[in-house]
Order: structure tokens, then sequence, then C-alpha cells
């Protein structure tokens, strides 16, 4: 197993002025005082998954007074000579760094971390360190002489803010960052603990991207203690509403605004209106709003996020512009490509066929014609799909599409950043098509950070979404995770991300409304027209007559 140790090796030098001649040596060595202070060591191993050995993180710790500075001296002094004392302490880490299914990193702490196949941590050691304060006693012919000086008690790392990412390249970057002993003990105030929760996929440019960003916010922020845990997408918003009902949950989380309404209305995210108060110049209104219910603001806004038509330049020069268009595609069956059906990704298709889910009363009328016809439209496309083997989600595309086995797709702008990884220059994004009845409307949220009602440091929390979206926190995500940025003072120049400033030109903001609760329990069934055959407008109608119960 190939190991790699880092020495840290620490001096220190004390002088003392005798007042009188003669041979000076040690008699005895008191401990006196005591003080702690953390010392980070941040380890970054990144897509390192080619040694395949196992992973340790141990230290040097626990060490006595004698074992860690050196003493012994004799001399010969006259008056006013100065005498050093010399010690020195010797800190090691250690570690492989590469994984294979079923190993664990353990110290002698007990720390341990598993990695699933095919996956590899990006993880931080934070370093703990206790030091105390000592002295030597020397004696003279005079009397004695104390000489002060730091030792090392204790040192152990703490693994933190474990994400997992695919395995795909080597290498690891080391930042560290050394204090000195403090002459005197020194109290130091305990930095408020905030623990983040968020849904980006293992290895994906958004968590590589909010990564990097918690990374240096836990150097800007030494005030806070910052914890991190990924929750898989179709797990958050379920294990956040159940633990914050036990009394528990994070402090914060970032999630679209799917069901902002729903969870302000059963008070499972905190009204943050007067945390907010003259914070949020330079944000868009509308993301406000999207982060808001009757005035009330409950979350501070990240990115607007709808879908779009991506498109393989070298595959599809030019990109269906009508759903005529696209239907032509399809039957053609030359160009292999791919629509994301579901009631979320296919939403901007019911306006295009002149249909609506509500009317203005939030009344559900998808049974009143347009909606029948788009999803008469999109089952077409689904059957064609699913006969010449085309994938018909995001997900089951999103890997054809990066290699180029696929020439279009319709995502969110969540996936920019990985597919531009995959694809480059040959990338294209435009507006879904238009129908027969109008422009695609697709559904427009907004992402942001939710605080927890139950946290003890909701200014904390707060402080640490504010950092996360300010302007260079929202460049970052920008233009490394193809976030549209909710700041006006964030300049977009990639034309990427221009098309899907386009197509949110002609979106539906998401309604936080209590019948869009039921839009998702009444209307995201729809395989029984894919796969059953069930007639659109006899889903249609039993999916309204249910959404307008009571």
């Amino acid at each position: 197993m190939t190991t790699k140790l880092f020495q840290f090796s620490v001096l220190f030098l004390s002088a003392l002025v005798l007042s009188a001649c003669g041979g000076p040596k040690v008699d005895e060595v008191i401990k006196s005082g005591k003080f702690e202070e953390n010392i980070k060591l941040q380890v970054f191993p990144i897509f390192n998954c080619q040694s395949q050995v196992q992973n340790t993180v141990s230290v040097q710790r626990s060490r006595t007074l004698e074992q860690s500075v050196h003493l012994d001296f004799e001399a010969t002094v006259n008056k006013d000579l100065v005498l050093p004392i010399i010690g020195l302490i010797n800190v090691a880490v250690g570690g492989a760094y590469g994984w294979t299914s079923g190993t664990a990193i353990t110290d002698s702490s007990g720390i341990q971390l598993n990695a699933a196949p095919r996956t590899y941590p990006i993880y931080t050691v934070a370093w703990r360190e206790q030091w105390e304060q000592g002295y030597v006693e020397v004696k003279t012919k005079d009397g004695t002489e104390q000489i002060p000086y730091g030792f090392l008690s204790e040192a152990h790392p703490e693994i933190r803010n474990v994400a997992y990412i695919e395995c795909s390249q080597s290498g690891f970057a080391i930042a560290t960052a050394l204090a000195k002993p403090a002459d005197s003990p020194t109290p130091v105030a305990a930095p408020a603990e905030v623990t983040l929760w968020y849904a980006y996929g293992t290895g994906s440019a958004e968590e590589t991207a909010m990564a990097k960003l918690v990374a240096q916010a836990r150097k800007d922020l030494p005030d806070l203690k910052i914890n991190v845990l990924q929750i898989p997408f179709n797990d958050i918003f379920n294990k956040y509403r159940t633990d914050v009902a036990a009394g528990g949950g994070p402090d914060m989380f970032i999630a679209p605004n799917d069901s902002l309404g729903d969870d302000a209305r059963a008070d499972l995210i905190a009204d943050v209106t007067d945390l907010l108060a003259g914070k949020l110049d330079g944000v868009a209104p509308l993301a406000v709003d999207g982060m808001s219910l009757d005035g009330t603001i409950y979350g501070v806004p990240e990115s607007f996020k709808a879908v779009a038509l991506y498109y393989n330049k070298s595959m599809l020069p030019t990109p269906p512009a009508t759903t005529d268009a696209l239907m032509a595609l399809f039957k053609d069956g030359k160009t292999p490509a791919s629509v994301s059906f579901g009631c979320y990704h296919q939403w901007g298709f019911f306006n295009a066929f002149g249909g609506q889910i509500f009317d203005s009363n939030w009344k559900f009328v998808a049974d009143q014609g347009g909606v029948a016809d788009a999803f008469t439209y999109l089952n077409t496309l689904y059957q064609i799909a699913k006969k010449n083997g085309w994938p018909k989600t995001d997900g089951d595309a999103a890997a054809p599409f990066k290699e180029g086995k696929i020439a279009m797709t319709t995502n969110g702008n969540w996936a920019l950043g990985d597919y531009q990884t995959a694809l480059g220059d040959k990338l294209g994004v435009v507006p879904l098509p238009a129908g027969p009845k109008g422009l695609a409307s697709p559904m427009l949220g907004v992402d942001g950070f939710y605080i927890n009602p139950n946290s003890q440091n909701k200014e904390a929390a707060i402080e640490l979404a504010l950092y996360l979206t300010n302007k260079a926190s929202q460049t970052i995500m920008m233009n490394e995770a193809g976030h549209v940025p909710v700041r006006t003072d964030v300049k977009m120049t990639d034309p990427l991300l221009k098309g899907f400033s386009d197509a949110f030109k002609t979106a539906t903001v998401r309604p936080q409304v209590p019948q869009l609760g039921k839009y998702w329990a009444n209307f995201c069934g729809d395989a029984d027209i894919y796969e059953k055959g069930v007639k659109p407008a006899d889903w249609l109608k039993t999916a309204t007559d249910n959404a307008n119960k009571p």
C-alpha cells in the first residue's frame, strides 16, 4: 500500500537572561495552564480511483511533555547571556488514497467512512489540537528561573462533510494552516454550528461547485462550523419533513420551491422575513416572490430553474422549433432523440396546445381541452421512443446524450454543467418547441435555502445562505454548474444560459397555492396513458374530478 506521510515540525524557542554565573541544568518540568485551539488541516482527495487501496487517517497523539520537548542541556553562562531552550514536536498524518468496495477508513479515535463501489469521497479533515502551557525550572547558584513554553498534549483529526463522487481521474490536493500556540490561556468562543442538506447528484457539476463554495465558506466564515450532508433528491423532502416534525432536522437545506406553500402552511420552514430585512438588495423580485407566500419570505433565493431543449450541434444542426418539427424528427427515426416525460418535465407542452391545468381561481380545468391534445401528442412521441429504444426520462437520457448517442433531450439547467463538460462547443440550448396554440411554457422554479424552525442557529444559517448566494458564489454556480443566477449584478455571457433565459421568458411561475399539491398527487400517474393505453381525455377527466374534491 502506498503511504504518503506529512510531517509538521513545530520548533519552540524560549530565551532567558540569566542573572548569575554557573552551570545551570534542568531540574524538573512543571505544567501550568491549559487551552484548546482548533487548527485545520483540510484534505480534499479528488477523483483518485486508480490505486484501489485502503485509505487511512491517523496521527501521533496524547504526547507527554518529555516526549514532546527536548530539554536536557549543559552550559556555562555568564551574566546577560541569552540561553535558548529548544523543543521539537512532530505530528504526522499519513494515508494511501483510493477505495475498493466495502473498505473503510479508521483511525485510533474510531473515525470511519465507507464507500460504495465506483465511488470516492471528497471530505474534510478538521484538525483538533490541545496545547498546554508549561515552563522549565532552571536552578542556578542564586536560585531558580522559570522558562515558559507551549507544548502539544493531544491531537486528533475529525472527518466531516463527506460527499461521494464517481471514480474518474487520480490526484488529490492538500491545504494546511498551522497556528502558533498562545502565550497564555485564551478562551475561544465556540463557533455556531450549521448543518446544511443538499440533494445535488453524486459527482455532478452542481455538487462539485457547491463543495467548492462550502470549502471557501469555511475559510471566510470562521465563526461558523459548517456541516454538509447529501440527501438523494427523491428523499430530501420527506426526510426533512419527518425530522422537523419530530423536533430535529438540519439547520437549513437547499431545494426547489416545489412545495414551499405546503411546507410554510405546515410550519415546516421558518419565516425569515425579518432576518432578511435589507439583505436581498440586488436579488430579482421574481426570485424573492418565488421564495415567498402571501408577502412572507421563507427562503433565500439561489437560482432560477426550468426545462429547455438540449441538442448536439454535430448531430442536429437545427433543433426543432415547433412541435410539428419535433414530431417529424421522431417519425423519421434516423436521428436518435429523447423527450423527458413526466408531470414536471412535460408541463411546458400544455400551453403549446392551448391547455391549462388551473383557471384564474385555481380550479382544475385540465379536462376542458388543450391538455388532452398535448397528451395525445406526447403519447405518440412516447410510443415511437419506446419502439426505437430511445430514452424517455432525463435520467435515462443523460449518459447517451453526453456520449453523443442521441441528438437531443429535454431537461433543466441543473444538468447544464455536466452536459457542457461532456460535449463542449457541440452543446446547444433552445426553448421547448412552440405548439399549434402558442409557445411552450415550462414551470419556472426558484431554488433557495430554507431554514428549519427548530434550528437554534437561524442567524448563522442565514449568514451562510447569504454567503452562498452572494455575487461571487452565484458566478461560480453559473459558470461551473449551469445555474441561472437570481442576482441582477451577475452578468450572463454564456450563450447556453441565454438559451435558458429565453425559455424562462414564457415560463409559468410555480404557484404556491394548496392546489399545486393536488396537481402532483393526481396528475403524475400518466403511465396509465403511456403504458396502459388509457385515453388522455378519460384519464384527465378522472384526475381533474379527484383534484377538485374538497
